[in-house]
């Protein structure tokens, strides 16, 4: 081969194919023997491939093919060199760098990698002489290429991880062949890091090392271990480092677990580490045993101790390096533990594990003590391996503690003292170091062990752990520490400290937290004041009130930081107060106090200063703080208002200053509500005591005081009306702050931006409050803006909850004023809301509740059943869930008067599939569910509120606790408790318990009374009216609509306009105050005296008699209307705009219609006309509060309200009732029509009853139009459905004979002197006489009684006729015993019945108010004088004068009356038939209070005869003093005298009492007609005519009856005997059929049955049994028995309820309470009477049947209540039945029950009888109304007289009804036996069956068993 020049190898190497045919020549020229030039030829060829290396890019293949020349060359450079021959030194080496340099620098690794361990091999063979400066540069140099050659190997290769460690170890061979150069010690040697560095990298690239990488990593190390110690070679400075390479070779594997591989190093190591000291090798191997032995889970405790031994022993000579070492190897077992720290150690193990590190923190402290070559770098390295292995100690003792492996007492106390120690060397420790991540970290240790032991209870050894590190943060006040690291530390030092009951120390600890926050107190402040707060609440639950009256400024001592920071932690304070739940009262008044204090007078903070005030108002208003502070809560909003009114506004504080004013004008109103609520209820207290102290004095109430409840409830309603000392002027005074609160909000949140105020959320919790304020006092709309404004402002903030919240409060409002599409459209917001809110979040799910019940309540509203009934099942078992919270309470009681509504739904509208789905949750009927809930809501009123304001006392003490959301529950609790009332008044008064209804109304009354509530007072007043009304109470109803005008009329300013003084406003702190306790009375010697019996009171009434008998009668009171009646239509006061007053004046003026129309001037056409005014009042404010919602909710159209619908029906249904009473309906048709057109357009569920009740009333209209148009009595509609009707008689009818005593409250001494002053001495042997006495037509004698005057009834006294021997006779024979009895205010007469043929209309008496209540006459206001009776002839008495006969009649009527009226000196022509019968009812009033009754004796005939003067009549307005003339009595016409007179053959014959018929009754009597009464007069046998002008005197009969829907049909008046021509309207329809009014009663029936009203229904059944008569007995019977006992069946079914509730309740115990009261005697007692109960109720029950299944369903239910009859027992029903509206009626109906027998039902007609059924039950009443009065008598002789009196008269009571039931009486009586009874009864059905009468075997029975009792 030829020596070229460099040139020229450079060219033959330019390509890969000319560099392999170089490559393959210099190898042959190898082979062949090298010559001399061989050594320069190489050195040519090496100088070539570097000059082609350093071009540029040169392919991978040529690369390959140079370096393999370089290789070749080298070889033979080397191989033929010569010694004497070498050239500069490190000369090739040099070249060789560089070309492994451009390799590195082209990415070709192999290559450099192959001549890196060529140049490696030659400088590890350099000679001492070559191992100069530029030896130790190309070292480094080399080092240098290939460390950061292998950094530039790409990721993406496969050979990646293990290439790079590769080339990093041959890199760092050249870096220890510089240290073997350079001697360095081993523990400067940069090996060791750098090795490290490579290892871990490699570990991080491969992740998670496999069992292949293991081995390689295990390959590598050892031949980089036999590389540098080569053949056997060792040095000191290697075994310096060489141990910690393969330690960091361990710690590789250890970390990946692969523990057999680390042993396999770790043994292999003693080969190649000979002189590494013994202990080491051992050491490594126990390091390897620990992470095996901790991974696995086994005991490591004796490898921890052979390791703590270890290092125990090492020798003090033991040089740096070696401690190093030994260091290196200790942190491979700590390594351990930080892998494992999931692991968790036993006690025994943990305890080697801290001798461990005790040995291990000696040897570092010791290495850094006696190290002398150390760097700082490794000294801070150190020290941080210290903390770190301090740190990885507690974290193993934090492990093991949450593990409970440290039960053990002693292994638990070791533990914890090593952790004590460790803290406080950690602390010390870290005050060395400048590196605030170490101190971090031990803090964090800290802070999970005391963590751990706060969890296991270990409160003081966790609280001496955490009590170091916080004062280390105290001291050091570190800004660099993280805020949660310190408010951490602090927390489990305050918490240990409270749970371990020093609370002292807590708030100490608190204070130091606050202090270590240092500038950043103020925006941290919220978690250390909030436990202040929480510690202060524990130390008031323990009794500790020192520490409970210290403020944070009391705390921070003389360290009080300046006062804007002490004023922001005085308000965070008071903050964290209103969100604690308890009561915080006495510790929020401190706080303000202190803010206070800071922000004087005199301070220029004035705003926050009046702010403060109405905060410490909204303190004082709920508690006593009088010993505090001599101001009241009114006292510190009126300040508070003061100032802020002279704060100047600015643009910065505008929207806070109109929110602060806001707030304080709210809380003005809030505590002036307060006030007055806590007066009332002390006025309540006091009376209540002084009622008690009374009872205790006196003697109890007797026995006999059957009028004992009604005195209570009417002292009750006094008080109440004392009470309601305000007016439409004082409340609107009241609301003024309210109003301008809610202005300002107005004006403030009117903007799109949200206001800045000093906190939003609590502006919507004000605002919420002033909506509940507004809903509570009934002012609906201005609740609803309040509502849309919170909403509003709520979307702004972002606060979800509430804004839903507003939305569901809104949508319940517009429920309640009517308007459901706007109410729909807000609950589609809240839904929207609720699906995008967490269900999970803290009150999202009782909104969802609250939104599917108002969902429910819209379906109602809109007859939507079927989806309102799925809703309102969710929410039902929702809320049946237990919860205890008031909020869900609250829910519960809501869903339950929804349920109740619901309930009350008729079957058609509620199937039983659908009203299944309710009953399931125990819910029975519309008034036990409504009950349900109002109980619910008293017990919260009790639970939240104490006793005292709602409902009885219970045992319990509760206080008021005014935080968080109580304060806005209580104000919409006692609002929805006052609706509930309402509604519960309504069902109970619908049912028939009226006396139920009006406790309960006076309930609600006494609580609105006491929150000043005009509306809602107004409204219980007209609901207490109504029922007044309904029992017959018109003077107490009159009353109650006269308080109502008082509160809406009445112009006197009931609040207080004395200027108050000024108030210093100057509280102070302390502590609060206790709860006076009352004194205990003492019981001396002398107390027996001080009582007294209780005598027998009089009522009052007496001496009300005795002024009425000593001066005129007074003229009757006249109604006034209310003022706002009279208001135009566009009137914009409360009570025409406002819906709560709106409808309480419009139901005012219904019920002053109907007192009206019962008034004694039977003032029809005023009630009329307030009918129509209640409607047209109804519509006005309707459209009004529709324009209001449509402005107010920015809807397009006006909405369409329901809000009086309910209203308006009752009041046309009131209007036909009215029409039917009265004798001439004007315009009733038209009525009805409209009234069913109004109820039929809406769809309101409630409209069913009303239509219902104008169903009833359109029947009733139809069949008396049906009587007058057949012209027969309304009764004999019916005759043709019954077998049996009773022949028609002329008898007359008669009144049964008053039996009564003297009047039982003249027994005074007062009454018996004047009656001895006027000769009046009647025995008892005279009265006796009288018993049996009856009146003739001819009067021989009169013996009269006195009557009482002492009645407690509110019946009107007329009087009544008195039975004949001889109902034929016409006069009886001088001689015949006759008198008259007489009644409470006027004398009992004989009226003759006028001819059957002739229609007679009767006329209603009715009385003054005076009468109506019951009050008895004093003897000299009656009719007759009464003397004594004398033997002497000059002293016998005239008889009473005839009355003038009247020759023509006439159709003009002298209107007489006893009180003057100068205007009316003229006769007036009547022509109404109500104006005559007032006129002469009017008369005989006067005339039987003017006169004295007139006894005439019968032997001889009266001289002469009284004639009176006439006087001129006035008009009852006009008063006594403006007559012309006294009025004397009334003079009778001369045609009745004639009459009389002519009537007498032997003797004058006395005046006889007789009735003037209406002039009306002529006018309208048909031709035909007077022709018939014309020729029945002249074939009398008696020579006068008789005079069709009678008027019959009656007795009118107010009876409790139901009206329909809301009102009953009372009665007003009764006739004896009912006129054929019944009176109709005007205008008839055609078209009416007796069917026709079947099918509407019929329909109203099924409307009606599933929850009937007591009085409607009862008619209705009534009349339905009527129509049907026998043709179906089993129906019949059916709805006779229906008709019977309904408010009775209604309170039986509450009471059932009630029980079976009670027994469930009962029976369901705890599971102890329960397995304890196992019997195995009575296993089912609970059971059983469950069971039985549940049996019963089914009875009384209401069963709501498919319409179409009627009356199918029910005749079966009732057939099978008749077979549980037991055998032998008959039931017997007994009724009377009337037609017209309030009529008692005269028809009875009979019903026999027997077990398996058909029913038998009998009709009774008494019409024409002389004495039909409503005088008897006239009788019994009035039997039972004088039980009363002889009851009250305390003398027993006067006791037994009345007793004897009442007696006599049940007996002749028991002997008309006999008389009266005739035959039927058997019905009564049970069958006989006897065959021969049924045999004829057979043979007689038989006949009667083939002759075509529809007569029943039964009935037939009893014909024929008492047919002896039928009369001749």
């Amino acid at each position: 081969m030829k020596l070229q020049k460099v040139d020229e190898y450079i060219k033959c190497t330019a390509d890969p194919a000319s560099t392999a045919a170089l490559c393959q020549e210099l190898e042959d020229y190898m082979k062949k023997g090298p010559g001399v030039e061989c050594r320069i030829l190489c050195d040519r060829i090496i100088r070539a491939c570097n000059h082609q290396l350093g071009n540029g890019a040169v392919g991978t293949g040529h690369v390959a093919e140079l370096v393999s020349l370089v290789q070749l060359a080298l070889i033979r450079y080397d191989s033929t060199g010569n010694p004497g021959m070498q050239s500069s030194p490190l000369y090739m080496e040099k070249i060789l760098f560089h070309i492994m340099r451009k390799l590195a620098a082209q990415g070709a690794y192999q290559p450099c990698q192959r001549l890196g361990d060529l140049l490696y091999k030659r400088l590890d063979l350099a000679t001492p002489a070559t191992q100069t400066e530029d030896y130790q540069v190309l070292l480094r140099s080399c080092f240098a290429v290939l460390w950061n050659g292998a950094a530039g190997i790409q990721a993406d290769l496969p050979q990646f991880p293990r290439g790079r460690l590769g080339r990093r170890l041959q890199a760092l061979r050249f870096l220890a062949l510089l240290d073997k150069v350079s001697a360095a010690s081993p523990i400067n040697s940069k090996v060791p890091g750098y090795a490290e560095d490579a290892l871990g990298e490699f570990g991080k690239t491969c992740g998670t090392l496999t069992e292949d990488d293991a081995s390689f990593l295990v390959r590598e190390s050892q031949s980089f271990f036999c590389d540098l110690l080569g053949a056997g070679a060792t040095g000191p400075g290697l075994c310096g480092w060489l141990p910690l390479v393969m330690l960091h070779v361990c710690r590789l594997l250890c970390k990946a677990s692969l523990w057999s591989q680390a042993s396999e190093l770790v043994k292999g190591s003693a080969v190649w580490l000979k002189e590494t000291p013994d202990p080491f090798r051992h050491f490594a191997g126990w390091a390897v045993d620990v992470h095996r032995l901790l991974a696995s889970g086994e005991d490591c405790a004796a490898t921890l101790t052979e390791c703590a031994r270890a290092i125990r022993c090492l020798p003090d000579s033991f040089s740096d390096q070696e401690r190093h070492v030994f260091l290196k190897a200790s942190q491979l077992v700590a390594l351990a533990f930080e892998i494992n720290q999931d692991k968790v150690l036993r006690g025994t193990s943990l305890l080697a594990l801290f001798s461990f590190f005790e040995e291990y923190q000696e040897l570092l402290h010791k290495h850094l003590s006696k190290a002398k070559t150390i760097q700082p770098e490794q000294k801070l390295l150190f020290h941080q391996t210290l903390c770190s292995t301090m740190c990885q100690g507690l974290m193993s003792a934090y492990s093991s503690l949450v593990a409970s492996q440290l039960e053990d007492n002693q292994t638990l106390e070791r533990v914890l003292l090593y952790c004590k120690s460790t803290a406080g060397q950690m602390m010390r420790e870290s005050q060395k170091l400048a590196l605030d991540n170490v101190f971090i970290k031990a803090a964090s240790a800290i802070n999970s062990l005391v963590y751990a032991l706060y969890n296991r209870k270990h409160y003081d050894q966790g609280f001496s752990i955490v009590e170091i590190l916080c004062h280390e943060l105290v001291r050091k006040n570190l800004s660099v520490m993280p805020v949660d690291k310190l408010n951490r530390a602090f927390l489990l030092a305050v918490q240990s400290s409270r749970r371990g009951g020093h609370l002292d120390r807590a708030l100490d600890w608190v204070v130091l937290w606050l202090r270590a926050l240092g500038g950043q107190i103020t925006e941290h402040m919220a978690e250390p004041v909030s436990l202040w707060v929480k510690t202060k609440a524990e130390a008031a639950r323990g009794g500790q009130a020192d520490t409970r009256l210290r403020t944070l400024r009391d705390g921070f001592g003389p360290h009080v930081p300046e006062e804007e920071v002490m004023l922001q932690l005085l308000e965070e304070e008071l903050r964290a107060y209103r969100e604690m739940l308890g009561d915080t009262a006495q510790e929020r008044y401190n706080t303000l106090c202190d803010l206070l204090d800071i922000c004087h007078e005199d301070s220029d903070r004035t705003h926050r200063r009046a702010v403060y005030l109405y905060k410490m108002a909204q303190v004082v208003c709920f508690q006593d703080f009088s010993e505090q502070t001599d101001c009241s809560a009114v006292d510190f909003t009126l300040e508070s208002i003061r100032l802020l009114d002279e704060e100047p506004e600015t643009a910065e504080n505008a929207d806070c200053l109109s929110d602060d004013k806001a707030q304080a004008s709210l809380w003005l109103y809030v505590c002036t509500l307060e006030k007055n609520l806590h007066e009332a209820m002390e006025v309540d207290k006091r009376l209540c005591e002084a009622r008690e102290q009374q009872n205790r004095c006196l003697e109890p109430v007797g026995t006999n005081d059957m009028d004992y409840e009604d005195k209570q409830k009417q002292q009750e309603c006094q008080l109440i009306y004392e009470g309601l000392r305000f007016n439409l002027i004082a409340e609107s005074k009241q609301c003024q702050p309210l109003d301008r609160a809610l202005e300002l909000w107005k004006d403030l949140l009117r903007r799109k931006m949200e206001p800045a105020v000093r906190s939003a959320k609590q502006t919507v919790f004000s605002v919420v409050l002033m909506a509940a304020l507004y809903k509570l006092i009934g002012k609906p709309l201005r609740a609803l803006e309040s509502h849309q404004l919170a909403a509003g402002l709520a979307r702004r903030i972002g606060d979800s909850s509430s804004y839903a919240s507003s939305l569901c409060h809104s949508a319940r409002l517009l429920l309640e004023l009517g308007a459901p599409e706007l109410a729909e459209a807000q609950l589609e917001q809240v839904d929207q809301l609720l699906s995008s809110m967490d269900s999970c979040a803290e009150g999202v799910l009782p909104l969802r509740v609250l939104a599917t019940l108002l969902r429910a309540e819209l379906c109602y509203s809109t007859r939507q059943v079927e989806n309102g009934v799925s809703h309102l099942s969710q929410v039902l078992k929702e809320v049946g869930e237990q919860r205890c919270s008031k909020t869900w309470y609250l829910l519960r009681a809501k869903a339950l008067q929804t349920a109740s509504a619901y309930l009350n739904l008729n079957a058609a509208a509620l199937p039983s599939h659908l009203r299944q789905r309710l009953t399931e949750h125990g819910l029975k009927t519309p008034d036990t569910t409504l009950y349900e809930g109002l109980k619910l809501l008293c017990s919260l009123v009790v639970t939240l509120l104490g006793n005292g304001l709602y409902g009885a006392n219970v045992a319990v003490d509760t206080r008021f606790i005014d935080q968080g959301d109580n304060i806005i529950l209580k104000w919409q609790l006692l609002a929805e408790v006052l609706s509930c009332s309402l509604r519960m008044v309504t069902v109970r008064s619908y049912s028939g318990a009226i006396h139920e209804a009006k406790v309960q109304c006076l309930e609600a009354l006494k609580l609105a009374t006491k929150l000043h509530t005009l509306s809602r007072c107004a409204e219980f007043l007209v609901v207490k009216a109504e029922l007044e009304l309904q029992k017959g109470e018109m003077e107490l109803s009159g009353m109650d609509l006269e308080q109502v005008t008082s509160l809406l009329d009445l112009c006197i300013d009931f609040t207080s306009n004395e200027e108050k003084m000024e108030v210093k406003i100057k509280p102070r702190k302390g502590r609060p105050a206790k709860k006076p306790q009352s004194p205990q009375a003492v019981e001396d010697e002398y107390s027996g005296l001080l009582k007294t019996r209780s005598f027998h009171q009089q009522p009052v009434d007496t001496a009300e008699e005795w002024a009425q008998a000593a001066s005129p009668k007074l003229k009757p009171k006249r109604q006034c209307w209310l003022a706002s009646l009279e208001h135009k239509a566009d009137c914009s006061c409360p009570c025409c705009s406002d819906p709560g007053l709106g409808r309480v004046c419009a139901r005012w003026a219904a019920i002053q219609a109907e007192l009206a129309s019962h008034s004694p001037q039977g003032a029809t056409g005023q009630s009329h006309k307030l009918f129509l005014t209640a409607l047209s009042r109804c519509r006005n404010v309707t459209a009004k509060v529709a324009a209001k919602l449509a402005k107010m909710m920015a809807a397009k159209d006006k909405p369409s309200l329901s809000l009086l619908d309910d209203l308006i029906g009752r009041i046309y249904m009131r209007m036909t009732l009215s029409g039917l009473q009265v004798q001439k309906a004007v315009g009733m048709w038209e009525l009805l029509d409209s009234g069913f057109a109004f109820v039929t357009s809406k769809i309101s569920p409630e409209m069913d009853s009303v239509q219902a009740s104008l169903q009833v009333t359109k029947a009733l209209a139809i069949m008396l139009t049906l009587a007058s148009q057949k012209n027969c009595p309304s009764e004999e509609l019916f005759s043709p459905v019954w077998p049996w009707n009773p022949l028609k008689s002329n008898n007359k009818p008669r009144m049964l004979p008053s039996k009564k005593t003297k009047d039982l409250s003249l027994f005074s001494k007062a009454e018996e002197s004047k009656k001895k002053d006027k000769g009046v001495s009647l025995t008892a042997e005279e009265s006796k006489k009288t018993k049996d006495t009856v009146v003739p037509s001819v009067l021989s004698k009169a013996k009269m009684t006195l009557p009482s005057t002492k009645s407690k009834s509110l019946t009107c006294k007329t009087p009544r006729t008195v039975k004949t021997k001889s109902s034929k006779a016409k006069s009886s024979p001088v001689g015949e015993p006759s008198a008259f009895d007489f009644d409470n205010v006027v004398p009992q007469v004989v009226v003759r019945a006028p001819s059957p043929t002739v229609p007679h209309t009767p006329v209603q008496m009715t009385l003054g108010p005076a009468l109506r209540r019951g009050t008895a006459k004093s003897a000299s206001k009656l009719q007759f004088r009464v003397y004594e009776e004398s033997t002497s002839p000059g002293d016998q008495l005239r008889p009473v004068p005839a009355a003038p006969k009247r020759s023509n009649r006439s159709r003009f009527k002298i209107d007489f009356s006893d009180e003057s009226d100068t205007e009316t000196s003229a006769p007036t022509v009547v022509t109404r038939k109500r104006e005559a019968g007032r006129v002469s009812t009017r008369a005989k009033t006067t005339a039987a209070t003017k006169e004295k009754v007139v006894a005439v004796t019968e032997k001889e005939p009266p001289k002469g005869r009284i004639r009176g003067s006439k006087s001129t009549a006035f008009p009852p307005d006009c008063p006594p003093e403006e007559s012309a003339a006294p009025a004397p009595r009334r003079s009778r016409p001369r045609k009745s005298a004639d009459r009389v007179a002519k009537g007498s053959s032997s003797t004058e014959e006395p005046e006889q009492m007789r009735t003037i018929k209406e002039e009306e009754s002529g006018m309208d009597t048909s031709l035909e007609e007077l022709k018939m009464e014309e020729h029945e007069a002249l074939s009398r046998s008696r020579p006068e005519e008789c005079d069709t002008d009678l008027e019959v005197l009656r007795r009118d009969v107010w009876v409790d009856r139901e009206r329909d829907g809301l009102g009953d049909f009372r009665r007003a008046g009764h006739s004896w005997a009912l006129s054929p021509q019944s009176s109709i309207p005007a205008s008839v329809p055609d078209g009416l059929t007796l069917e026709y009014a079947r099918d509407l009663l019929w329909s109203a029936l099924l409307s009606l049955q599933h929850f009937p009203p007591a009085g409607l229904y009862t008619k209705l059944c009534g009349l339905l049994a009527l129509c049907l008569g026998q043709g179906d007995p089993m129906t019949t019977a059916m709805l006779h028995s229906q008709s019977l006992g309904l408010t009775s069946r209604h309170h039986m079914t509450r009471h059932l309820t009630s029980r079976v509730k009670k027994l469930k309740k009962a029976s369901a115990p705890d599971l102890a309470e329960e397995l304890e009261s196992l019997n195995l005697d009575d296993p089912s007692g609970h059971a059983t009477l469950t069971h039985r109960l549940t049996q019963l109720e089914s009875v009384f029950r209401f069963p709501p049947l498919d319409p179409s299944a009627f009356p199918h369903q029910h005749c079966q239910d009732f057939s099978q209540h008749l077979q549980k009859i037991p055998p032998g027992v008959t039931l017997c029903l007994l009724s009377v039945v009337g037609m017209r509206p309030g009529e008692m009626g005269d028809t009875v109906l009979l019903t026999r029950l027997e077990r398996g027998l058909n029913p038998v039902t009998i009709r009774i007609p008494t019409a024409q009888r002389e004495c039909p059924v409503s005088a008897i039950i006239q009788e019994m009443d009035s039997v039972q109304k004088q039980q009363k009065v002889v009851s009250s008598v305390a003398d027993k002789a006067q006791w037994w007289e009345g007793r004897r009196a009442l007696d006599s008269r049940v007996e002749k009571l028991l002997s008309e009804m006999r008389e009266m039931l005739s035959c039927w009486m058997g019905l009564l009586l049970p069958l006989s036996p006897d065959p021969e009874v049924s045999h004829q009864a057979k043979g007689l059905h038989q006949t009667l069956t083939e002759c075509g009468a529809p007569i029943t075997e039964e009935l037939l029975k009893v014909c024929v068993l008492y047919s002896h009792m039928v009369p001749s």
